[in-house]
């Protein structure tokens, strides 16, 4: 959460589970997030230090190999319908907004 907030977007724009297709849109989430919140980085580092855990040196691999690591089990809803993959299926040029800075 800390090293990477936009996590679940990272998801979404992974291309159904690409890590190199997450590697492009984790570039594009960050120049966003430092556009919206230029002092970011500086309360990131004081977080980790505070909180004394270590910084994850490479956020989208670790996010990606979490996500197909084992145990791989199936999640349900309470009425029994079965969740779908955490991973979606856009890549980072089905955003509109990303298009001019590709």
């Amino acid at each position: 959460m800390i090293t990477c907030p936009f996590w679940s977007d990272l998801l979404k724009f992974s291309g159904n589970g690409q890590v190199s297709e997450m590697k492009k849109a984790f570039l594009l989430l960050n120049d966003e997030l430092l556009e919206d919140f230029p002092e970011i980085e500086s309360v990131k580092e004081k977080i980790i230090s505070t909180v004394t855990f270590h910084k994850i040196s490479n956020p989208v691999e670790t996010l990606f190999h979490a996500m197909i690591s084992e145990p791989n089990f199936t999640v349900f809803s309470l009425e029994g319908d079965k969740f779908d993959s955490l991973f979606n299926s856009f890549v980072v040029t089905d955003n509109p907004l990303w298009k001019n800075k590709i």
